[in-house]
C-alpha cells in the first residue's frame, strides 16, 4: 500500500502556528535553521511544521532556539501553539524564567573533586526550572558540544547505589555510565555495576559520582 499523503486536516493546530509565523517574517525553513544558530536543522523545521516531529518532544535547548528564531520567547511559544510546554507566568517574555542554566562538564572531568572540574566555558546547559534538582551536574560525553554528542544529567547528591538506576561512576580514574543490578546468593544480595559495553565493575572497586537522569520529567534512569 503506498504511503499515506498527509492533508491540512492531519496537521496540528500549534504546527499551523509555526507556519504562518514564519511566514510572518519572510523567512524561509532555511533561514529558520540559520536564526537557530546551529540548534535546528532545515528538515527538523519542516518536520515541526508538518507535524512529523512533536514539538513537546524537543530538549529544552532547541525549544530556545526555535523560540529565537522566530523572534519568541519561550512563553510566546507557549502561547501561540497553545500547548503546555511547562511556563507558567508571562515573565518569560521578559526572560525565559523557567529555564535555568547549569555549568556543561566534559564527562573526563568528573574524575576530579567538583570545586576544580572546569566546565566548557561557552556552553552552558539549559535545565527546565521544575527539573533542576538539589546537587545537578551536567557532563556531556562526545568530542565536543559543537559536533554532537550525550549529555547526562547527574544527581551528585545521591552516591547510594539502587537496582534498575543508572549511575556516573569512576573507575581506574575513567568516568563513566552504568546501570546497578542485584543478583540473589546465599549470602544475600550481590551488586554490581554493568557497563555500556557489558563490564562488570565491583562497587568497591569505583567511585560514585551520582546517580543520572532523564530530563523534562526528572525521571531516574
Amino acid at each position: 500500500m503506498p504511503p499515506r499523503t498527509r492533508t491540512p486536516r492531519d496537521i496540528p493546530r500549534w504546527a499551523d502556528a509555526l507556519r504562518m509565523r514564519r511566514s510572518a517574517l519572510g523567512l524561509s525553513q532555511d533561514e529558520v535553521a540559520q536564526r537557530s544558530q546551529d540548534g535546528l536543522a532545515q528538515r527538523t523545521v519542516s518536520a515541526l511544521e508538518n507535524g512529523t516531529i512533536d514539538l513537546r518532544d524537543l530538549s529544552v535547548g532547541r525549544l530556545l532556539a526555535l523560540a529565537r528564531a522566530l523572534g519568541w520567547t519561550l512563553y510566546d511559544l507557549q502561547q501561540a501553539t497553545r500547548l503546555d510546554l511547562g511556563i507558567e507566568t508571562p515573565e518569560g517574555r521578559l526572560s525565559p524564567a523557567p529555564v535555568r542554566t547549569f555549568p556543561l562538564y566534559p564527562l573526563e572531568e568528573a574524575s576530579k573533586p567538583l570545586s576544580q572540574m572546569k566546565p566548557f566555558p561557552e556552553y552552558p546547559a539549559p535545565v527546565w526550572a521544575r527539573d533542576a534538582c538539589p546537587g545537578l551536574c551536567v557532563f556531556f560525553e562526545g568530542h565536543h558540544p559543537v559536533t554532537g554528542g550525550k549529555l547526562h544529567y547527574i544527581d551528585t547528591t545521591d552516591h547510594h547505589p539502587e537496582p534498575d538506576h543508572a549511575y556516573l561512576i569512576v573507575y581506574q580514574d575513567i568516568p563513566q555510565i552504568c546501570d546497578y543490578q542485584e543478583t540473589s546468593s546465599r549470602n544475600g544480595s550481590i551488586g554490581i555495576f554493568v557497563s555500556r559495553s557489558g563490564r562488570f565493575i565491583p562497587p568497591e572497586d569505583s567511585q560514585v559520582v551520582g546517580r543520572r537522569y532523564l530530563l523534562s520529567s526528572i525521571e531516574r534512569a
